[in-house]
């Protein structure tokens, strides 16, 4: 394999944006800083067709604008690894929309592979080997290594081989319809803004099982330690562990005199975080856990509205859903992803052509399950 081009001008990005216009097909992925920043950035975006690899560094060319007419190509086919991501970041940073996409990790879940991480299917399909040394590197420093620029393009080098190879599959399995449809709706998919989550610290592993006054300690750790992330721009985990925070809600300490040896809780750590560590405590032993507020009406995805039968009619489908995803050996959401689900129970549609209109139900679907649903919906005690 050839060193890849690093794209670093704006001249040589509209170089390449002009290089790759009218490509049959262009692999793309993305290097990012979520693990070393609290606020998400791209920091690489690796594209390759078949004899060459690129590595664009939006770091010194911040106006990737000429890459959107490529992103928007019908007749190209960009060809992602775990796509969501990627494509959400480049729609919120930049503003791309995506035409025409393939992922290589849905199709492989759609055929029902067990294994459908990259070095995974490359491994086993071609008995390329990929070293993931970088994984965790800090793409934001520059300049890049070789090391980080040889594992940068590898994620992209191998993808449009793999493509062929899964959409054979696809073809022989009379999946590609299915697959089709999940890559418009990813390709369509909009970033939603991140809004914090009161009730996060309680998914800290342990949280359950702390006393009340314990709770509402954690619940006060957690959200300094996120306020404390989000103004250092760095992972709430590279603050204070989640380890850390459980053990000094359930130790509480007044003081560093004599708190004895805590977990994570270094002399580095008290010089500089102590007293906002001790007054978050404080504040939550005096303050209690308090629990978020109901959601609004509008937030509650019309609950309401979902009655007793409705309820029935969902357990039903999904019982049904995940025995026919067992049998065919893939994902249950191939078969019916679950806001399907809800939608055949509100509905629940008594004839093929009712359920044609369920948002959703692609002609696949009906073609495939039709019958068996509509079955399902007249076996269902009234």
């Amino acid at each position: 394999m050839k060193s890849a081009s690093l794209i670093e001008t704006k001249n040589a990005l509209e170089d390449l944006a002009g290089a790759l216009a009218g490509i049959p097909e262009i692999a793309i992925d993305t290097e990012s800083n979520s693990f070393h920043n609290y606020h998400d950035r791209i920091c690489l975006i690796q594209i390759s067709i078949p004899d060459k690899d690129f590595i664009i560094d939006p770091i010194a060319v911040p106006d990737l604008g000429p890459l959107k007419t490529i992103f928007l190509a019908e007749e190209t086919q960009k060809i992602f690894h775990a796509a969501e991501n990627d494509i959400l970041l480049l729609k919120k940073h930049h503003g791309f929309e995506f035409l025409n996409v393939f992922d290589t990790l849905l199709a492989a879940q759609i055929l029902g592979h067990r294994e459908v991480g990259l070095a995974s299917l490359l491994a086993r399909l071609f008995d390329i080997r990929l070293d993931k040394g970088e994984q965790r590197s800090d793409w934001s420093r520059r300049p890049l290594s070789a090391d980080q620029m040889l594992y940068a393009v590898h994620d992209t080098h191998h993808l449009i081989r793999l493509r062929d190879t899964l959409l054979e599959e696809l073809r022989n399995a009379d999946r590609l319809e299915a697959a089709e449809e999940e890559f418009q709706r990813l390709a369509e998919k909009c970033p939603v803004e991140r809004r914090p989550d009161a009730s996060a610290y309680l998914r800290i592993k342990g949280s359950k099982k702390l006393a009340p006054r314990g709770r509402g300690v954690l619940q006060a750790l957690f959200h300094w330690r996120e306020r404390t992330a989000r103004s250092l721009d760095r992972p709430p985990f590279r603050v204070l562990s989640n380890e850390t925070l459980l053990e000094l809600s359930q130790l509480t300490p007044a003081s560093w005199n004599g708190a004895g040896r805590i977990r994570g809780v270094t002399p580095r750590i008290i010089g500089r975080y102590g007293d906002e560590i001790l007054a978050a405590i404080r504040d939550g032993l005096e303050k209690g856990e308090v629990r978020a507020p109901r959601p609004a009406p509008t937030e509650r995805r019309e609950r309401d509205e979902w009655t007793d039968e409705m309820d029935g009619r969902f357990r039903r489908l999904r019982e049904w859903r995940n025995q026919r995803a067992e049998s065919l050996d893939v994902q249950p959401f191939i078969v019916a992803p679950n806001r399907l689900l809800v939608s055949l129970a509100r509905l629940a549609p008594e004839s093929i052509e009712a359920l044609q209109d369920v948002p959703g139900m692609a002609a696949w679907r009906v073609r495939d399950y039709g019958s068996e649903i509509l079955d399902l919906f007249r076996n269902i005690p009234g």
